[in-house]
């Protein structure tokens, strides 16, 4: 499971975020954290 969200910025560049998740029972427990920034051209 997870979740992003976008914001657009001034001169065309975005910034973002994320987080997920993975569960797998008796295994393991993954979390991610996500950082992102673009300029579209």
């Amino acid at each position: 499971m997870g979740a992003d969200c976008g914001w657009e910025l001034p001169d065309e560049w975005e910034l973002s975020f994320s987080l997920m998740a993975d569960f797998k029972i008796n295994a393991y427990n993954t979390w991610v954290l996500g950082f992102g920034i673009g300029k579209t051209f």
